[in-house]
């Protein structure tokens, strides 16, 4: 079942160059038209043409630029947070009846950012990948990306982080529990063996949006997700961090409520309420990590002793990396639910962050870009801050 909440907000990592480094922005609050802005903000200048390039507001308030080659779409948005200037952008190989799916191949190089009234300039060659419905893993083996993805192999040490996500359900008759526990297993991270607290939650309703779940104390919110640069959708519950191991790893959670669940058949299910939630593992490093069990221990109210339900392997997801390659793809992972397939790569999300920088006027400028083969010429991208 599909979260209605989902992504999360995780610490910056660092970039190669003095100035500019990655967000470790966690989760995607997916776009839409027809908001208004909520206040300043960015706003892209670069030649419309009808129908290959174009703009529109964001249901986040913001403007985002949209290019398309062939069946090929890209995707720009740029924004302040009050300390840092981020730059996220999407590539998406889109596929037509009848033709062959176009692909989009980026060429080795930086991403320039310059500030157009003091000169200031910097480079990011290391990015931020988010995946929205990533690659699912064996809960039960070690996830080794330094073995697995060339891209992130690249990075230098210091700067490899990567975030995986476990989405966890348990269902129970009669109405929503007010108090839910759970208990993961340990956590293996290399060679070491992280032990992790209990994460206990408390009910509570946001209004119009249902019952969601906090922790009781000890954590604190990360903020909204990243952004997905097409289509429709929603803001995100922010997540709350409940747990960090210096140097190690850090743990956020998002819990909410369904009340009674409704089933089309009517016999089955009747009266029947479910907690569920996601659980996001950010390793700061490359260490192989792993769950050393694949059992999750609840508790509800009223309960005396925790139930441990098993997690499918398939739910065991990741959500975030560290890469220097913006054509790299992943399609020889697995996918996600669909055992012996292949990851679907054709939606490609990144972020980057120049800490410390808020020009009013700066541009960016790109890689050489390829659609199908075929160069895609694509000017310097002017963004002035209204």
């Amino acid at each position: 079942m599909l979260l209605a909440m989902r992504p999360l907000r995780f610490p910056r990592a660092t970039a190669v160059t003095s100035v500019a480094v990655l967000t470790v922005v966690m989760g995607l609050l997916l776009l839409s038209c027809g908001s208004l802005p909520a206040g300043p903000s960015y706003e892209p200048v670069y030649p419309e043409k009808p129908g290959y390039a174009w703009t529109y507001r964001s249901k986040a308030g913001d403007k985002v630029l949209r290019m398309r080659s062939g069946t090929c779409f890209m995707g720009f948005r740029a924004d302040f947070d009050g300390k840092d200037f981020s730059l996220s952008w999407s590539q998406e190989d889109s596929e037509v009846k009848g033709k062959a799916r176009c692909r989009i191949n980026v060429h080795e190089g930086p991403v320039v950012v310059r500030n157009l009234d003091t000169g200031e300039r910097s480079e990011i060659k290391v990015f931020r990948r988010s995946l929205l419905f990533g690659p699912g893993f064996d809960i039960r083996q070690p996830v080794d990306l330094v073995a697995q993805i060339p891209g992130f192999a690249a990075v230098p040490r210091a700067e490899r982080r990567y975030a995986l996500m476990l989405k966890v359900e348990r269902k129970t008759k009669g109405a929503l529990p007010d108090k839910v526990e759970l208990q993961l297993p340990a956590i293996a991270l290399g060679g070491r063996r992280v032990e992790v607290p209990r994460l206990r939650l408390t009910r509570y309703e946001r209004s119009g949006e249902g019952w969601w779940y906090a922790p009781v104390s000890g954590a604190r919110q990360t903020g909204p997700a990243g952004r997905s640069l097409g289509g429709g959708g929603q803001v995100f519950k922010p997540a709350d961090r409940w747990f960090e191991e210096p140097s190690l790893l850090r743990i956020s959670a998002v819990f909410r409520g369904n009340p009674f669940v409704w089933n089309p058949d009517f016999t089955k299910n009747k009266g029947i309420s479910e907690v569920y939630g996601e659980i996001y593992v950010e390793v700061l490093g490359d260490e192989p990590v792993r769950l050393t069990a694949d059992r999750v221990g609840w508790r509800f109210s009223g309960e005396a002793a925790d139930d441990f339900l098993p997690v499918p392997k398939s739910e065991w997801r990741l959500r975030r990396y560290t890469t220097t390659d913006l054509a790299e793809r992943i399609d020889h992972l697995q996918a996600f639910g669909l055992p012996g397939k292949r990851y679907d790569d054709s939606r490609r999300d990144f972020r980057i962050v120049v800490p410390d920088f808020h020009p009013r006027r700066l541009t960016v400028t790109l890689p050489p870009v390829d659609a199908s083969g075929h160069p895609w010429p694509i000017q310097p991208i002017e963004f002035e801050y209204k």
